[in-house]
Formats: structure tokens, C-alpha cells, sequence
């Protein structure tokens, strides 16, 4: 059974209606968007490259930062499960084709040469690795073999030059309803893939980043000295992805629910967030087991006068309220 969304929040799955229009869908959902006109906040993955990292000086800095970008991931889920629930987010979908977009982070690389692979059934070199996002994303294995998964898809252009790589998925291995995530098993015999998500992940893995390194990132930090910081990869709308920081809003260390200001967009279901929580009065640690986003408590209508004349041009910027679920409530460990 998949976890309700909390009172007052939605899933942020882009739904699509009309087949085979899968770009121009996403870019009139991309520039038609309520709930964030003109993504001022959000910053394309090639300028987080070349413009926010120009000031980190550490190279194993810069490169688990990249690593960061590289190993999030675009899903495009093209059936509902008949075994999700009546009262599931997604059920009005079950047993249709509809396609949803949402986004995943690869977790546990790993390589192997005389092991049978698990999408082709024979013994030759592959990589293996796992997806994690969200469970109303991807509920279970009907669901998984029906994803295409997109690496490197960090523009448009990606798209037509093929940089941009696409994997299926093969099975779920692990989820976690009360938290809504899932982890789905994937591979590739691509040799530039595999060892270029392996590269990422042993960056991800080998080296730990704290708030005076993030420092160094041309990002605007949240101002409150009481408050912590999130940061968020996603493919918004089903578009390249796209990098966005804000508030960390104040939560209990024994409430799973992690709420921030941090902007995202239907499409974002699933995204990894990057947690800077306040643990001391002068450090603030990254929290490497990361929530993954789930949904928004943002609402369409009816707006009331004032939001109409301020707030609604300018997007809902002030009272933007995201949330995600911890995968673990207690010591951080990079590993799981």
C-alpha cells in the first residue's frame, strides 16, 4: 500500500495526456506553469557547472558536486499497476498507459564481468545500479519495467545528440511505504554509461561535503541563522533538469515529514533532496541519507484578492511549502 499523501499536499507526477507529443507537452506544461512562472528560481544544470562551481577550488569538490547532477535522473512511467490502491494519488490511472514524469537518484554502482545480467539473462560485462524515488512514482515491478529511464539529460539538445542515455527499468528491490520511496534495479552494457555513473557514485560515496564547501557555491543561502538549507535536482515538468535551493523549514528530529521552502514543479516527485540541517550552534551538517521530495502543499485556486494582484504574477514565492520523506530517521550513512 502506497502512503497518502498529508492533509492539504498533492504529488507532483507530471501527468501527460496526449501521446507521442511527449516534448511539446512538456515544454507548453513548462511555460504555461501556475505554480512557478518564468522558473526564476530554477537553474539549468550546465549553468550549475560552469557558473555556480567557479569558485569551488577543491577538484574532489567540484566533482561530487557534478556527481551530485549526474546520478539524478529523469523517469517517464508509461503504466499504473492494477495492484495500486482504490485511494492511491495515481489510481484514477490504473491499468491505462498515461504516461507521468517524475524524477530518481542512482544509488549503488557496481561492475561485474562474469555475472549474468539481469536484462538480457547472459554472462557478459554490465553495470548494475538502482534507482530510488518516490513510490507513487513507480509503485511496483509492472510499474518499473514500464520506465525509461534518461541519464544525462541536462538540456534539450541532449536529446538530439545523444548524450542524453535511456535505460529501462527491470524490478523493484526495495520499498517503503510509511517513508514513499522505492528502489528499482537497472542496467546497462554501455561502457561510457557504466563507467561514468560508476565515477559519479564512488565521488558520492568516497567524500563528505559540509556547509563551508557549499559556501563556495554561487547559490543564495537562506539568511536565518536558525534555519538549515535544501537543495533540490529535479526535471521539473519533465524538462532537463534543473537545480533550486531554499529554506529549510524547522521540524522535530522524530517527525519523518521534511518540509522546505526550496521551489519545485510537477515532474519533481521522486527528486533527491540535499538536506544542510542545523545540528550545532556553528555547523551545519549534510544529511547524506536524503528525503525524496513527494509532493506540495502550493494550491491553485481560489485565489483571494491580494494574492491576485501581488502574488500570482510573481508566482507563489512567499508561501511555497514543499515536503519530503526521510528514508532514515536516524544516523546518516551514505551507503544506504
Amino acid at each position: 500500500m502506497s502512503r497518502k499523501q498529508p492533509p492539504g499536499g498533492k504529488h507532483e507526477c507530471e501527468i501527460f495526456g496526449r501521446e507521442h507529443e511527449e516534448c511539446k507537452e512538456s515544454e507548453h506544461k513548462w511555460m504555461s506553469c501556475e505554480k512557478n512562472p518564468g522558473h526564476q528560481q530554477f537553474i539549468c544544470a550546465e549553468a550549475f557547472r560552469q557558473s555556480c562551481l567557479s569558485n569551488v577550488q577543491a577538484s574532489t569538490r567540484r566533482h561530487e558536486l557534478i556527481a551530485m547532477v549526474d546520478l539524478t535522473v529523469r523517469l517517464r512511467v508509461r503504466w499504473t499497476s492494477l495492484w495500486r490502491p482504490d485511494n492511491d494519488d495515481i489510481a484514477e490511472y490504473k491499468a491505462t498507459d498515461r504516461l507521468r514524469v517524475g524524477t530518481g537518484f542512482i544509488r549503488n554502482v557496481s561492475h561485474t564481468v562474469d555475472k549474468r545480467c539481469p536484462c538480457c539473462l547472459q554472462k557478459r560485462k554490465h553495470w548494475e545500479f538502482y534507482v530510488r524515488t518516490a513510490l507513487h512514482v513507480v509503485y511496483d515491478t509492472a510499474e518499473a519495467t514500464q520506465t525509461k529511464v534518461d541519464l544525462f539529460f541536462d538540456e534539450k539538445s541532449c536529446q538530439l545528440d545523444g548524450r542524453m542515455k535511456t535505460v529501462t527499468g527491470l524490478e523493484v528491490a526495495h520499498s517503503k511505504s510509511d517513508r514513499d520511496w522505492v528502489q528499482f534495479l537497472c542496467a546497462t552494457h554501455d561502457e561510457q554509461v557504466g563507467e561514468r555513473i560508476q565515477s559519479a557514485w564512488y565521488y558520492w560515496m568516497n567524500n563528505v561535503l559540509n556547509l563551508d564547501h557549499l559556501r563556495d557555491i554561487n547559490l543564495v543561502l537562506p539568511s536565518k541563522r536558525d534555519v538549515g538549507l535544501a537543495l533540490i535536482v529535479s526535471h521539473p515538468h519533465g524538462q532537463p533538469k534543473k537545480i533550486t535551493v531554499g529554506d529549510l523549514e524547522h521540524e522535530e528530529k522524530s517527525q519523518v515529514l521534511v518540509k522546505y521552502r526550496t521551489h519545485t514543479c510537477p515532474g519533481s516527485s521522486g527528486a533527491p533532496v540535499f538536506v544542510v540541517d542545523k545540528r550545532q550552534e556553528k555547523l551545519l551538517d549534510l544529511l547524506w541519507v536524503s528525503p525524496v521530495h513527494s509532493g506540495s502543499y502550493w494550491k491553485t485556486k481560489p485565489y483571494n484578492i491580494l494574492e491576485e494582484m501581488f502574488i500570482k504574477p510573481w508566482g507563489h514565492h512567499a508561501k511555497q511549502t514543499n515536503y519530503g520523506y526521510k528514508c532514515l530517521a536516524t544516523t546518516p550513512n551514505r551507503s544506504q
